[in-house]
């Protein structure tokens, strides 16, 4: 009987470009735009500045391109860099139910493999998509239980799926894309540490799971052995890491290549963690309904479920007082409070100045939190609730049920797009910006996904 890494490999070896719904084509090429503008927001930090002189240093020259750096990389090299700079600031996309930052892994795997073997738009998005369908649905094995044990799920499984996506654009047969994938054992990354204090190591998870993705290729391109039953094996991914009596295997395959879960991933209007796209919708809707002035704010309360606690609000002294702006992006307290003070929040809401505003920081002193068991809910959705006490003791509050930005609740084409452009005139002139627009969205007709990278360069 076949493995799950031979029954994946041959899924994504057989898919075909014509077996893609045509909505599905078009949501992977938002993501690859949608990805492309938030590199350029990050490319200028410091954080990027010094993995991309490590990457430069370990992985050499070669053919690729990394965004706003320019050409000569070697293919591990750019997936590494371009996927640290798509996961920088948390406002890459992310499946709800399977807690997979997609995007961050699939689309620099994809272009760094393009490029490496001078394949075309059209093979690029075929393989791009299997290797969406298939993170998520690692992912979906066991929902929220790499997180609960201090896991990024993303940088934990992305190297079987960079692999299986790199490999494909190498011309790996099935045989040499599950020994791929079999390697990517001794590349699971990913601890959530980073959580406790804003430090920078979670950015690189989706990078290094790219790269691992691409060096298992070279090795499985060479026959070297690798475990077949990587995923479901009793020293395998899933025991290893969860426990098997916590997980549905059968979900790696059910549906695959008939049901679409691509187009279901949540698209971020707000460049923090997925969890609090809503609260913070609810913040600005309490801030321009009632007119609120922060001056004016006796207190903050958050009714929220435990999972927020433990991830939000917890460690109190971090959430209340971020020490880094990347911290800051996941404070229950900042984000609101930001929210509240200024009326926005965008990229410029977690900058050094802001993160030490004094303003905003009387305000995350004064967030209180309830718990409500209805809503523990996560990870299958991420509702919001906040009531805002001013002077006087009048009371306003608002809920919202489903994060914007969801399959249930969803950014616009053109809402995705403006904000691609919104990213990248940060860092390209209009006019390039354009162009790269056009590239994307033409993208199975381009003959060379070189062409692409030529404007992003």
């Amino acid at each position: 009987m076949a493995t799950y890494t031979e029954r994946l490999a041959q899924f994504a070896r057989q898919l075909r470009f014509d077996d893609l719904p045509a909505q599905v084509v078009e949501d992977v090429k938002l993501r690859v735009l949608d990805t492309l503008g938030v590199c350029f927001v990050t490319t200028g930090m410091e954080y990027a500045a010094q993995a991309a002189e490590v990457a430069r240093g370990l992985a050499g020259a070669g053919p690729c391109t990394v965004v706003k750096r320019g050409g000569g990389w070697s293919a591990p090299g750019a997936a590494w860099m371009n996927g640290a700079l798509a996961h920088g600031i948390d406002f890459d996309d992310v499946h709800g139910r399977s807690i997979m930052h997609m995007s961050a892994v699939v689309v620099p795997a994809g272009l760094a493999a393009a490029e490496a073997h001078d394949v075309g738009g059209e093979e690029l998005l075929t393989a791009l998509v299997a290797g969406y369908e298939v993170l998520i649905r690692m992912g979906l094995v066991a929902p929220g239980e790499f997180h609960a044990r201090g896991w990024q799920a993303t940088g934990v499984c992305g190297s079987y799926v960079a692999a299986l996506v790199a490999g494909r654009l190498a011309g790996l047969d099935e045989a040499g894309l599950a020994r791929a994938m079999g390697q990517c054992g001794v590349f699971g990354t990913g601890l959530r540490a980073t959580a406790d204090d804003g430090t920078w190591s979670k950015p690189l998870c989706p990078g290094w799971a790219a790269l691992g993705g691409l060096v298992a290729v070279e090795l499985g391109r060479r026959g070297y052995l690798a475990p077949a039953a990587v995923l479901e094996g009793r020293w395998g991914l899933y025991n290893a890491y969860v426990g098997l009596e916590r997980c549905d295997l059968a979900q790696l395959t059910r549906g695959l290549g008939s049901e679409w879960e691509t187009p279901r991933a949540s698209y971020k209007p707000y460049p923090t963690s997925g969890s609090l796209q809503s609260v913070i919708d609810c913040a600005l809707w309490l801030q321009k309904e009632h007119e609120i002035q922060a001056e004016e704010i006796e207190e903050i309360e958050l009714v929220v479920g435990s999972e927020s606690v433990r991830r939000y609000l917890t460690p109190q002294d971090v959430k209340v007082r971020p020490p880094t702006t990347y911290a800051a992006r996941f404070s229950l307290p900042y984000v609101v409070a930001v929210a509240l003070a200024d009326g926005r929040v965008d990229v410029g809401s977690f900058t050094e100045e802001k993160i030490r505003d004094p303003r905003i920081l009387a305000l995350t002193q004064k967030v209180r939190h309830t718990i409500d068991p209805e809503m523990e809910v996560y990870p299958r959705r991420r509702p919001a609730w906040v009531r805002v006490r001013t002077r006087g003791g009048t009371m306003h509050e608002h809920r919202e049920r489903i994060e914007r930005g969801s399959p249930e609740n969803p950014l616009t084409p053109d809402g995705v797009v403006a904000k691609f452009f919104a990213n990248a005139e940060r860092a390209i002139p209009r006019q390039r910006a354009e162009a790269i627009h056009r590239a994307v969205m033409q993208l199975e007709q381009l003959k060379n996904v070189r062409e692409l990278m030529s404007l992003v360069a």
